[in-house]
């Protein structure tokens, strides 16, 4: 969907475990900053992929670049679901609202929006 709308020159897969928490006066605070991975949607390293990972380590989370996002993301690199302790909450894009109202009333685990049918 990314590499569609903007062309392989432009996009990079990321994954990440990095959550916050919107606070009552309005102050959104870092909950969990878990490891972000970046990596080329075809394989491969390139330079983009070997640059954000510096820059994001410099201000303090935690990331690596990843040979191949897709299967590091297969191989289990990020960790979800029930069995993990990270329960996933699925909302198709037509209940965004929905899926704010079970973060707001503080569903446990990850919520999630499915943008397409066809993504995981």
């Amino acid at each position: 969907m990314l590499i569609e709308a903007f062309g392989p020159d432009r996009a990079v897969g990321m994954a990440t475990i990095l959550s916050g928490q919107s606070d009552p006066d309005g102050r959104i605070n870092v909950r969990s900053l878990g490891m972000t991975y970046l990596g080329e949607f075809a394989g491969a390293g390139s330079p983009r992929v070997a640059a954000a990972p510096a820059a994001l380590n410099q201000a303090g989370i935690p990331a690596t670049a990843a040979e191949d996002i897709t299967a590091a993301l297969e191989a289990g690199a990020l960790p979800v679901g029930a069995e993990a302790g990270l329960p996933l909450t699925w909302f198709p894009l037509e209940k965004t609202a929905s899926a704010h109202d079970a973060v707001e009333s503080g569903a446990t685990g990850k919520v999630l929006i499915r943008v397409a049918d066809d993504l995981i």
